[in-house]
């Protein structure tokens, strides 16, 4: 995601200089999340992979602080100035993006409706 920033900021043009302050007002933890969901949602042979992996994910972020700043800030007290944790790209490790990841127990885990005939 730094590399991303990186390159609009080396670009400079309008647009680039519009997305660059899009990206830049968004949870770094969010951005960072939702990049590599892009790559390995790719990789998931089916759906039930793919659920599996987005369900276990919803669980570890709802319960994060970048959530619940998001919804204080964009629906309860509307003032849109969320404070992130952290604050920037380079401060979300990868240690805390695999915790997102993380499976979850077997009894919390997504599991398919049965198939009915």
């Amino acid at each position: 995601f730094e590399d991303i920033l990186a390159a609009l900021e080396a670009d400079g043009s309008d647009w680039a200089t519009k997305e660059l302050k899009t990206l830049r007002s968004k949870s770094p933890t969010a951005c960072k999340v939702s990049l590599r969901l892009l790559r390995e949602g790719a990789t998931r042979k089916d759906f039930a992979g793919e659920m599996t992996l987005e369900y276990a994910l919803t669980v570890h972020v709802t319960k994060r602080h970048d959530f619940v700043e998001g919804v204080r800030a964009m629906l309860i007290d509307r003032d849109n100035a969320p404070e992130w944790q952290p604050a920037r790209a380079e401060q979300v490790s990868e240690a805390e993006l695999d915790a997102l990841f993380a499976t979850l127990p077997p009894r919390e885990a997504w599991t398919p409706l049965e198939e009915t005939a």
